[in-house]
C-alpha cells in the first residue's frame, strides 16, 4: 500500500519507520499516508529490519529481516525474507 501511494518503496535509510511516520530523509514522497500504528516486531521482540534491494527500480523488491534469537542484526542467526 505504501508503494502504491508514494510511488516507490522506502529507502533502506527510511526503513519500516516510513510506514509509521513521514520520512524526514529523502526522497520524501509527496503522497504519504500512515500504513501502520507501529513497526512490527519479530517473535523475539525486536523491530523488523528492512533493506531496499540496491539499484532496484522494480516494484515490490526488498528484504525483510529478523535479528533472530540474539536480537543483533548482521549475525548468523538472522532470518530474511527476500521478495525477489
Amino acid at each position: 500500500m505504501y508503494e502504491a501511494k508514494a510511488l516507490r518503496l522506502p529507502t533502506t535509510e527510511q526503513g519500516l519507520r516510513a510506514l509509521v511516520e513521514k520520512p524526514t530523509v529523502g526522497p520524501i514522497p509527496r503522497s504519504w499516508g500512515r500504513q501502520m500504528d507501529k513497526v512490527p516486531h519479530d517473535p523475539w521482540g525486536t523491530e523488523y529490519g528492512y533493506r531496499q534491494i540496491a539499484g532496484n527500480r522494480e516494484f515490490g523488491r526488498f528484504l525483510l529481516i529478523s535479528a533472530g534469537p540474539d536480537r543483533q542484526f548482521d549475525t548468523e542467526d538472522d532470518l530474511t525474507k527476500n521478495t525477489e
